[in-house]
């Protein structure tokens, strides 16, 4: 079962059903996305995936004919930007080894851009991390790659490190490119920080679309303690919410942070189920009832959805996939899946 639930979770693109309705201009034959995490490789990994494979995904299909429209128009290039060097990035060496094994993808790094990355302080990090050892093994395969950058017929995934937004450009309201500085960095080795170089190697690259991946934000809600961007707790169980807090419990980035990978949340969501199964079992209470949680959401008027409900939907989900040649096909809003369920 975990075997499966990890393969689904690799074919898995699920959708913001309040973002469904977005419409973009088409980005022409480039797009940049600013940040060094997965989440800025997932996107461009996303508008660079050749037309079959987004098809083959759980992924809405509004958002599949819109990036498979904008590679028919000539989308194929997507730069990915980073403030600081690789040694600072956020990506997993998963994640970038992928990009030399997608068919069809050229992903790519300038040399004297990955030479720059490696100052002194840089140079002491590197020392210390195996795992950016192996990051740069894979970015020099990348190095390889640049003199193909004018000749290839592939789609193009290219790297700029040490480099921040400048200015976007427009013409008329449309953007049109964005200016970029070139960075140093200076300061301790794990401490280190991006301050602009010389303007005469600040860099233009023209593109069409512009998307931010950069930074974290938590919705606050009434009663929930903050620290640092998570939640302050005890193996998943929420800490100093104030009185009438028990049993309210975490997990995911809100009790870790904005790290790792899909899969990262398993162990996570375990560690948080097994907290509250422990705790359920100390209880001195040992009779439950469900009269009053079912009093409040009838007072409220909340729909109810159990468990052996999300089922169904699943299996309508993967029903509808498998007469697609999909993954699944998912339903996008609350109100269709109520619908299917009250039928």
């Amino acid at each position: 079962m975990a075997a499966a639930a990890a393969a689904a979770l690799q074919k898995a693109l699920l959708s913001s059903e309040h973002k469904l309705e977005l419409q973009f201009n088409p980005p022409g034959e480039a797009a940049v996305v600013v940040g060094q995490g997965n989440v800025a490789l997932d996107v461009a990994r996303l508008l660079l995936r050749s037309p079959p494979d987004l098809h083959a995904t759980d992924m809405d299909s509004k958002a599949v004919e819109a990036i498979t429209g904008w590679q028919k128009a000539g989308l194929r290039t997507v730069h990915i930007v980073g403030r600081r060097g690789f040694i600072q990035a956020a990506f997993t060496n998963a994640e970038l080894r992928e990009l030399l094994t997608t068919d069809g993808l050229l992903p790519v790094v300038d040399p004297e851009e990955l030479a720059l990355c490696r100052n002194e302080a840089s140079e002491a990090e590197l020392k210390k991390s195996r795992m950016k050892q192996r990051s740069l093994d894979i970015l020099q395969k990348m190095v390889a790659n640049f003199s193909e950058l004018e000749s290839t017929s592939k789609r193009i995934l290219r790297f700029h490190f040490l480099r921040s937004p400048l200015e976007v450009l427009s013409t008329q309201g449309a953007l049109t490119g964005i200016r970029m500085s070139r960075n140093q960095l200076s300061g301790e080795p794990g401490k280190q920080q991006a301050t602009p170089a010389d303007a005469s190697q600040n860099l233009e690259v023209s593109c069409g679309l512009l998307v931010r991946s950069v930074g974290f934000d938590i919705l606050p809600m009434a009663g929930l303690p903050l620290s640092s961007n998570r939640v302050p707790h005890r193996n998943g169980c929420v800490e100093s919410a104030g009185p009438g807090s028990a049993g309210l419990y975490v997990s995911g980035w809100l009790k870790r942070g904005p790290t790792g990978i899909i899969g990262s949340n398993i162990g996570d969501a375990k560690e948080t189920a097994e907290k509250v199964w422990k705790d359920l079992s100390e209880q001195t209470t040992k009779e439950w009832s469900e009269e009053p949680l079912q009093a409040m959401l009838s007072s409220k008027g909340s729909p109810v959805v159990l468990f052996e409900d999300w089922q169904k939907l699943q299996a309508e989900e993967l029903r509808r996939g498998e007469a697609a040649g999909k993954a699944a096909v998912k339903f996008a809003q609350v109100p269709e899946m109520l619908e299917f369920l009250h039928k």
